[in-house]
């Protein structure tokens, strides 16, 4: 079916054809079926919306319904917490963690790299003079 006289099919159930327009849709109408029955279906479904009784939205449509969702969600205890979200996420990173933990191990003392467990681990310990002792040196260069 040509795009054009779908087109002039459609516009035709507002009313804003021309003269010549309405002409060009008819001689299409009466040379195709296919578009005879495109607009027996759009008619149809015309018909059917004009006679449903349903209204149009009312003011504040979604404030209702966004109240009516609260409502619902607080009678069922549905109401979304953040700290309660927070700790399921956590839940699954920490275990995730655990578990890439235990892998990389296992991966050290399979490969001999460590001969005990405290070795893996346990860190050596360093006072905070020696921490910073390593990483801030100052010299006279520096400070020229």
């Amino acid at each position: 079916m040509n795009k054009k006289y779908r087109k002039l099919l459609y516009r035709s159930f507002d009313g804003n054809l021309s003269e010549d327009e309405k002409e060009v849709l008819e001689n299409a109408l009466l040379k195709s079926k296919e578009l005879q029955a495109e607009k027996e279906k759009i008619a149809l479904l015309r018909n059917k919306l004009s006679e449903s009784t349903t209204d149009s939205f009312r003011p504040f449509f979604a404030e209702r319904v966004a109240s009516r969702i609260n409502t619902l969600a607080k009678a069922n205890n549905l109401q979304p917490d953040f700290f309660s979200s927070l700790v399921t996420v956590f839940r699954r990173v920490a275990i995730s963690a655990a578990i890439v933990f235990a892998l990389l191990l296992s991966a050290n003392l399979i490969e001999g790299k460590f001969h005990s467990f405290e070795k893996n681990v346990s860190s050596s310990e360093m006072s905070l003079d020696d921490v910073l002792a390593t990483t801030f040196t100052p010299s006279l260069e520096d400070v020229l």
